[in-house]
């Protein structure tokens, strides 16, 4: 007995080292395995970590767009820094699952600051913006790097909800930005506007180009008192410098061009087919066919007689297409109430189905009559000159209770209809007894409000045999959406 004992167990070692054998091929292809889940693995987590990467770096390009590098530099510098972003925006950090969620946190806040903040200030940005253009920042220095102080002081007290002092400081930085913009023009335009004048008169302006030379030194004197008067706020100041600035570049240029034909007799040709090339492709957009035996001012005269009609029809063509975006916005909207009627229909019908096979089996009907469902027992069987409900209803008024609700909130009625002889007064009032019952006994089962349930009692003789005696009852729902 002890040696078949032994052998039984070295029979079950000896099957169990068999099934756990592996040949060192089978080891080496599960661990190809594993490593490749591992590598795949690995593989998501960087992809996850490169797109929560290129997420800040869209962030803190959004942040530039809402002026947070002009508002709030030290905040904007801190995250290129922790981003280690380069001026290309691409990132030289690989930073934590961690970091990456804070950052971004902070990030979305401080995009919805700066576009708030943008909006209070949008006025002073405004004119900031035209002394930048007009070179402020090397031209006048020291004016400009105030201003952006003080406008940083201002979004740092809007943000702090110190309205009163954001608009005492947005105030003073709009005045400095323009002051700035007037000594940019002073140090800067104003000489370069002298110089392209002067330029242009030692080639001949004043004989070949008198017009324009007139106009340049208007906006000259006209810029050289503006400033000399200290008006920075002048909405004129800006407009007319920048006038300036391009009529004095227009009139040197244009001298150039005269220039060149008187040393280069064939140069004139040359110009002016060029010039006509150049008109016949912008005609070729509006169908029109220049005929240059006419003189060019006729061509350019019927040119932009044609130009205008074709502005016209481009702008009723917009009008028109604005039109139908409205109209099929409106069919849109018409289409989705119909299809959510629809659904509603549907629903509807369902649910009256549903009922309807619900209370089939207790011999209730179920109709609808316009607006309202109608639930009718052909009797109930009332003890003579009672109200009580008598038991054997029971069964038929629960499968009613679970009708009504299937439409809870909804209107009721509750209709006896009491048919025999007697006296009229007397069956009327015993049948609105009867009504009140019943509206009674459905609120003692459901909650539903005296404002929601009504009744009525009607008495109607009967000649009939048959009919003498019955009580019929009718419960109406009114229907969702009526």
């Amino acid at each position: 007995m002890k040696f078949a004992r032994w052998w039984l167990a070295l029979t079950l070692l000896l099957g169990s080292l068999n099934a756990q054998a592996v040949s060192p091929q089978q080891r080496l292809a599960a661990g190809k395995q594993r490593l490749a889940a591992r590598q795949q693995r690995l593989a998501a987590r960087q992809q996850r970590l490169a797109a929560k990467q290129q997420r800040l770096a869209e962030l803190l390009a959004q942040l530039r767009i809402e002026n947070g590098h002009i508002l709030f530099p030290s905040i904007y510098h801190s995250f290129q820094k922790q981003l280690g972003l380069g001026a290309a925006g691409d990132s030289s950090k690989q930073l934590s699952p961690e970091l990456q969620d804070q950052l971004r946190v902070e990030l979305e806040a401080w995009v919805r600051i700066s576009r708030e903040v943008s909006g209070f200030l949008a006025a002073v940005l405004e004119v900031r913006g035209e002394a930048v253009a007009l070179q402020a920042e090397e031209f006048a220095a020291d004016v400009f790097q105030e201003a952006e102080k003080q406008l940083q002081d201002a979004a740092r007290a809007y943000h702090q909800n110190q309205r009163k002092k954001a608009r005492q400081l947005s105030e003073r930085a709009r005045q400095l930005y323009l002051q700035a913009q007037a000594e940019a023009i002073r140090n800067r335009l104003l000489g370069e506007a002298r110089i392209f004048i002067q330029e242009s008169k030692d080639m001949g302006a004043e004989n070949y180009a008198p017009r324009t030379l007139a106009l340049v030194e208007t906006l000259l004197a006209d810029v050289e008192r503006l400033v000399n008067s200290g008006r920075y706020d002048d909405p004129n100041l800006t407009r007319r410098s920048q006038l300036l600035e391009e009529q004095a570049r227009h009139l040197l240029s244009l001298m150039q061009v005269i220039r060149s034909f008187h040393r280069d007799k064939a140069a004139a040709e040359a110009y002016l087919l060029e010039l006509e090339g150049g008109l016949d492709s912008l005609a070729a957009l509006v169908n029109y066919r220049p005929r240059y035996s006419q003189g060019l001012p006729q061509v350019i005269d019927e040119l932009s007689d044609a130009l205008h009609s074709f502005k016209n029809e481009l702008d009723q063509l917009r009008e028109e297409n604005r039109r139908l975006r409205e109209e099929n916005q409106a069919l849109r909207q018409q289409v989705a109430r119909l299809e959510k009627q629809l659904g509603r229909k549907r629903s509807l019908a369902s649910r009256i189905q549903r009922i309807g096979e619900m209370l089939a089996p207790r011999d209730i009907s179920v109709r609808q009559e316009g607006d309202w469902l109608v639930l009718g027992i052909d009797n109930v069987p009332f003890a003579p000159g009672s109200s009580a409900i008598p038991p054997e209803a029971e069964a038929a008024l629960q499968a009613i209770v679970h009708a009504l609700a299937e439409f809870a909130g909804q209107k009721v009625q509750v209709v006896v209809s009491l048919l025999g002889k007697g006296n009229p007064a007397y069956n009327q009032n015993l049948a609105q007894q009867r009504a009140r019952a019943l509206a009674h006994y459905f609120q003692s089962q459901l909650p539903i409000p005296d404002r929601l349930i009504e009744t009525l009692g009607e008495a109607r003789n009967s000649a009939g045999s048959n009919s003498r005696g019955l009580n019929r009852v009718a419960v109406k729902i009114q229907l969702p959406g009526r």
